[in-house]
C-alpha cells in the first residue's frame, strides 16, 4: 500500500467546551470518537466542522451569518514598509535568494515574518471573529456562555488549532479564546525556519506561487541596485500564513445523527418553508424556530443536490466509484435522486438490487434511509481532501454490517476523503483494528494485494475515548491505540462484556443452588 496520508493532519486542543473539561486531538484521515453518551463526542465533531467552515476561503460570506466581511485570511502587507532595510540585509537577501530558493530564510527574516503575522492575528477583523459566530450558529445559541463548560470557576472557553506537520518541534498554530463579552487570537509559534522548509518542498498552491516569486526576483538584474524587500516580505509570509491553514481551509459536510427522521421529512419541511415565504405568511411577528447550523446545512445540501449533480464533470470521479460499492455492498441496491419537483428539492429513492421497483424512503428499512446520505454526498458534493463528518453510522446496522461499513469507510479514505466519526461500536472499532494490522502484512504478499484499498496505515487511524472524570469535572478525551496482542483498541467495552458475563453467571449460579434447594 502507499504510505500513510498525513499530510494534513491538524491539532484541535479545547478547554471548557460543553461537557469536555479538556481535549488534545489530532485530527487524521480516519478520526474515531467512541464513548458513553453525553460526554461530548458530538460537542467535538461539531466544533471541527464549525472551524472548517469559519476558516474556508470558498464560502463566501456564510450567507446565514449576519457578519458581513469574507473569510480571506490575508494580514496587512502595508505593515512590512516598516522593516529597516539595512544594506546588510540587502545584501544577505540577494545571495540567498540567488544561491538557492530551498536553503533556510536569512536572518532576520524568520523574525520579521513571525512578528508580522503575530501582528496580524490581533487585528479585530481576523478569524476568531468569524469563528465565534460560526460557533453559536452551529450549536444554534445566542452567546457561549451556552456552551462553556458548567461546574467550573472560568468563564471562558480556549480553543486552539496546531499544525504539527509543519515542524520539528513545537506546534505552530492559532489560540482563540472565546466568552460572551469578547473573543481574542493568539498566535503560538515555534521556529519559522523548518514551517519555510516543509513549504517549499510540499506540492501545495503556495509552494507553487512562491517558487515562481523567488525565480523572479533572481532572474532580475535589478537585484544588483535594489528591490522592494519588504514586499518580497510580504510574499513569502502570506505563503507561510496560507499553508499553515491549508488542512482547516478544506470543505467540511456534516451528516447528523437521526437521518433517518430528516430524510422522511426534509421535503414536506422545506416545501412548507418555502411556499410559505413566497405567500407571504411569515410574517416577522411570527416566530420561526430556528435549527441548529449543522441541521440546516444539511437541509440546504439535500434541497440543493440537483443543482450540485448540474456542476460534476461528465466523467465519473473516484467518489461515485466509492459510492457505487457502498451501495453494492452494503446497501444491496441504489439510492435514486427524482430532481423533478420544483419546490420541495428532489425525491430519494431507493431500488434494490433483487426488484425493479423503486421505492420511497417512507418504505425502506431504516438502515438504507440512514446510509442514503452518505452515497449522495459521495455522488454529488464530496471530492478527495475534503473531511465528512458521520455521527454513529452504524445505527441500525446488524453487527456483520457494522464491520462492512467500517470497510467501506477505510476504502474512502484510503482514496483521500478524510473522515471523522462518532461511534459506539464494539465491531466498527475492531474492523478498523483488523485493517491497521492489515497493513503490516508484507506489500508483496497476495493477501496484500488483494486488501490494499482497505488497508489502513496506524498513522492514517485516530481513536479518542471521552471518559467522564469528577475533578474537574467533564469529560477528558485521551488517545487509545491498538494492543499489539489483541489488535484491539482498549476501551470500555469489554467492561461492559465482563459485567454481563459475571452477571449470567451469577444468576446461572443461583439457579443451581435454588434446584439444588428443591431437590435435597
Amino acid at each position: 500500500m502507499n504510505g500513510p496520508q498525513t499530510e494534513n493532519n491538524f491539532n484541535v486542543d479545547v478547554k471548557n467546551f460543553g461537557p469536555i473539561a479538556e481535549a488534545n486531538i489530532e485530527l487524521r484521515p480516519l478520526t474515531v470518537f467512541v464513548g458513553p453518551s453525553n460526554v461530548g463526542k458530538s460537542y467535538l465533531a461539531i466544533l471541527v466542522y464549525a472551524l472548517h467552515r469559519a476558516l474556508n476561503p470558498n464560502i463566501d460570506g456564510l450567507v446565514r451569518v449576519s457578519y458581513g466581511y469574507r473569510s480571506r485570511l490575508n494580514f496587512d502587507r502595508s505593515k512590512f514598509k516598516s522593516i529597516e532595510l539595512t544594506s546588510e540585509l540587502k545584501k544577505t537577501t540577494r545571495n540567498w535568494i540567488q544561491s538557492s530558493l530551498e536553503t533556510e530564510l536569512p536572518s532576520p527574516m524568520p523574525n520579521e515574518i513571525q512578528t508580522q503575522i503575530q501582528n496580524a492575528l490581533k487585528q479585530p477583523t481576523f478569524a476568531h471573529i468569524r469563528i465565534k459566530e460560526e460557533i453559536k450558529r452551529c450549536f444554534n445559541v445566542a452567546d457561549l456562555d451556552d456552551l462553556i463548560r458548567l461546574q467550573q470557576r472560568s468563564s471562558e472557553m480556549r480553543i486552539k488549532l496546531g499544525f504539527p506537520q509543519t515542524t520539528t518541534s513545537d506546534i505552530l498554530g492559532f489560540e482563540f479564546l472565546l466568552n460572551k463579552q469578547n473573543s481574542a487570537c493568539i498566535g503560538t509559534f515555534g521556529d519559522i525556519q523548518p514551517i519555510y522548509s516543509a513549504l517549499v518542498k510540499s506540492k501545495s498552491p503556495q509552494s507553487i506561487f512562491l517558487k515562481r516569486i523567488l525565480e523572479l526576483y533572481s532572474q532580475h538584474s535589478f537585484l544588483q541596485e535594489s528591490f522592494d524587500l519588504q514586499e518580497l516580505l510580504a510574499n513569502i509570509s502570506d505563503s507561510i500564513f496560507k499553508y499553515m491553514l491549508q488542512p482547516i481551509q478544506r470543505n467540511a459536510y456534516y451528516l447528523p445523527a437521526a437521518r433517518t427522521g430528516i430524510m422522511d421529512a426534509h421535503r414536506v419541511v422545506v416545501s412548507a418553508l418555502l411556499q410559505g415565504a413566497s405567500k407571504g405568511e411569515l410574517r416577522p411577528s411570527t416566530h420561526v424556530p430556528a435549527l441548529p447550523g449543522i441541521m440546516s446545512d444539511f437541509l440546504d445540501q439535500l434541497y440543493n443536490l440537483r443543482e450540485y449533480s448540474r456542476q460534476r464533470r461528465n466523467t465519473k470521479k473516484i467518489t461515485e466509484i466509492l459510492a457505487e460499492n457502498f451501495e453494492s455492498n452494503i446497501l444491496k441496491g441504489s439510492v435514486q435522486m427524482d430532481a423533478s419537483y420544483e419546490y420541495s428539492g428532489p425525491k430519494f429513492l431507493y431500488k434494490p438490487d433483487d426488484l425493479s421497483q423503486d421505492l420511497p424512503f417512507a418504505r425502506v428499512s431504516s438502515m438504507v434511509s440512514e446510509l442514503a446520505p452518505i452515497v449522495l454526498y459521495l455522488r454529488y458534493l464530496v471530492n478527495p481532501g475534503d473531511t465528512l463528518i458521520i455521527e454513529e453510522p452504524e445505527s441500525h446496522l446488524h453487527p456483520a454490517m457494522q464491520a462492512e461499513l467500517a470497510k467501506e469507510v477505510a476504502r474512502m479514505v484510503r482514496n483521500g476523503i478524510r473522515i471523522i466519526v462518532t461511534t459506539h461500536s464494539e465491531w466498527f472499532l475492531e474492523k478498523i483494528g483488523n485493517l491497521v494490522r492489515l497493513s503490516e502484512i508484507p506489500e508483496y504478499s497476495q493477501f496484500s494485494k488483494q486488501n490494499e484499498n482497505v488497508a489502513l496505515h496506524s498513522k492514517e487511524v485516530g481513536a479518542w475515548l471521552f471518559k467522564m472524570q469528577k475533578r474537574p469535572k467533564g469529560s477528558k478525551v485521551e488517545e487509545i491505540e491498538i494492543d499489539p496482542e489483541t489488535g484491539l483498541f482498549p476501551t470500555d467495552f469489554g467492561v461492559v462484556s465482563e459485567t454481563l458475563y459475571n452477571e449470567g453467571a451469577e444468576i446461572l449460579n443461583r439457579l443451581s443452588v435454588n434446584e439444588y434447594e428443591r431437590n435435597s
